[in-house]
């Protein structure tokens, strides 16, 4: 077995444990595209946006939804056989390939470490103005298994405390599942995702994201009766303070 297969095994085998000691709540599959216009997704780091709610977001464009993504790390500790500026930037080139086939409109950045994002006012001030232009927002569940996700999902709740009003979120996973309540199957799609996750070249070489992918999601489908659908846990917008 080669070492991408080995490692792509030993982390199937860790979310399969996981999904098995992480029940669902009433899990229907829903439409998170009615009366939405604009919908940001919130990416700790680059391919985030395709591999948790790729399916999502490519439903989004194709209703003229207003699709923007923002990346908080710059990609620069991925792994890669380039290193620092010269992999950051080839992991945006890749970025912006696979959003082309997701009909992203827009991506924004906010380069900051990768492998060290921190809840700083800057970047909290920096995702309250995007999140406040936004109906609909994406972002890593609380516990998912990456620091980064960690750090994104706390920084987005600094930003939700300062808005009186605050657009709905649905919290994706990946590293780590979640408790879902809410899914929108991609059987449709999954070949789309395939496609655009597989622009990732640097990073499919030390990883079989696709293979983890449709692991995870297989598993969401089959709570649903088909054949793949992304998984979160939707938390409703609110309006509070004088509305």
């Amino acid at each position: 077995m080669s070492p991408v297969s080995l490692r792509t095994e030993m982390v199937e085998r860790r979310l399969r444990r996981w999904l098995r000691e992480t029940p669902a709540d009433a899990l229907e599959a829903a439409d998170p595209f009615t009366g939405v216009q604009r919908v940001l997704v919130l990416a700790p780091h680059f391919d985030d946006e395709v591999i948790a709610c790729g399916g999502a977001v490519l439903a989004h464009s194709r209703r003229g939804q207003h699709v923007r993504v923002v990346y908080l790390t710059d990609g620069s500790a991925s792994e890669g056989e380039v290193s620092g500026a010269a992999l950051s930037a080839l992991r945006r080139e890749e970025a912006g390939r696979s959003a082309a086939l997701l009909g992203i409109a827009e991506q924004r950045y906010l380069d900051q470490p990768d492998g060290g994002l921190a809840v700083t006012d800057e970047v909290v001030a920096a995702v309250r103005a995007e999140v406040a232009q936004s109906d609909l927002v994406y972002a890593p569940h609380a516990e998912d298994a990456h620091p980064d996700h960690q750090a994104t999902y706390q920084i987005l709740q600094a930003a939700l405390a300062g808005l009186d009003v605050r657009p709905a979120v649905l919290y994706y996973e990946f590293w780590r599942p979640l408790r879902p309540n809410f899914a929108v199957d991609v059987s449709a799609v999954m070949g789309v995702k395939e496609r655009a996750l597989a622009e990732h070249r640097s990073q499919l070489q030390y990883l079989d994201y696709v293979r983890l992918m449709k692991a995870l999601q297989a598993e969401r489908g089959a709570l649903l009766g088909v054949a793949y659908a992304e998984a979160y846990r939707l938390s409703p917008a609110v309006r509070s303070g004088g509305g």
